[in-house]
């Protein structure tokens, strides 16, 4: 089951008003498997949730080697 507002932790300490509010301004987008949603050095214009799935926070060398810093799920 796809994750809620309330559940997600960075919403927990508001009010049901205040979540009303910000559940008004959410815009929900799917992204394909392997797209790519932000790169390094690109402004950071949005901020993401992750209701379900996985998203891999990763970086290129320049030897093309993938580094892999975290990876997200529901509620991230």
């Amino acid at each position: 089951m796809p994750i809620e507002i309330k559940d997600v932790p960075f919403f927990h300490d508001l009010a049901p008003a205040h979540l009303d509010a910000v559940r008004n301004c959410l815009i929900e987008k799917s992204f394909e498997k392997g797209e790519i949603i932000h790169s390094e050095g690109d402004n950071c214009t949005r901020l993401f949730f992750v209701r379900s799935g996985r998203i891999k926070i990763f970086r290129t060398s320049s030897a093309g080697k993938e580094q892999i810093f975290e990876m997200l799920g529901p509620g991230d």
